[in-house]
């Protein structure tokens, strides 16, 4: 034999049967670890995924992304106790496009689409039983108001109303008119308050509440037929003292 030339390994029977044994062993070691980590993957997916984000918001599959500068990222869902109560996507930390937000009833709250974090184009509102509450266009973040060819004229009745200030948990009588409009299509909604029509169409009582300010929403709908469809042309905010 060369003394250079290493001498080749024996190995009888019983240890051929021992290493082709160790070999097949770690494949399936190997093997099964592989499909433990696709059990637990598919099950986080399954379950939805409970690890969180530092808002509160729960990670989900492929939604509620957050890039890597702390942006939220394409479609999100948002819960409350396990109730979907907004859905929508986000551009570069921003709400933008359609976004539906939702009652813990399940009932619809409000639909319509973003710009780049504001609400623009048409939106709906209802309230927590299902019926209308409104519906008009949104600009640059506010509701549209403002027509050049309709006017709102507020008039109380008996009352010398000094810049727009009320008294708190009081009631007043007023005449709302819109010009050139009928006044059976005339509308007239308030927000930490109460008002409601009287016999005249035109001629409303008003409930203050102990709320700072009170928010008077005045417009028509075009057609009766399509109550759904409203028109706004002015917004007056009332200072409550």
């Amino acid at each position: 034999m060369n003394s250079k030339t290493k001498p080749a390994l024996q190995y009888s029977l019983s240890d051929y049967v021992a290493i082709s044994s160790f070999h097949l062993n770690r494949k399936r070691t190997y093997s099964f670890r592989l499909i433990l980590h696709a059990l637990f993957f598919l099950g986080m997916i399954s379950t939805g995924c409970k690890s969180k984000h530092p808002d509160g918001s729960e990670f989900i599959g492929e939604i509620n992304q957050i890039d890597g500068s702390g942006k939220k990222q394409g479609l999100w869902k948002i819960y409350t106790d396990s109730i979907l109560i907004s859905e929508g996507s986000y551009v570069d930390g921003e709400p933008d496009g359609l976004w539906t937000y939702l009652y813990e009833n399940a009932q619809m709250k409000e639909e319509g689409n973003f710009d780049q974090g504001v609400k623009n184009g048409m939106w709906v509102e209802w309230y927590s039983d299902g019926r209308l509450m409104w519906k008009g266009e949104w600009k640059d973040g506010k509701r549209h108001v403002g027509y050049a060819d309709a006017k709102a004229e507020v008039t109380f009745k008996g009352q010398d109303l000094q810049d727009s200030v009320l008294t708190h948990e009081n009631t007043y009588r007023l005449r709302i008119r819109i010009t050139n409009i009928p006044v059976g299509n005339l509308f007239v909604e308030v927000d930490n308050g109460s008002i409601t029509r009287e016999a005249e169409c035109d001629h409303f009582i008003l409930n203050t509440s102990s709320d700072k300010i009170l928010t008077m929403t005045i417009g028509y709908m075009p057609d009766l037929e399509y109550k759904d469809f409203r028109n706004l042309v002015r917004e007056i905010d009332f200072r409550i003292i």
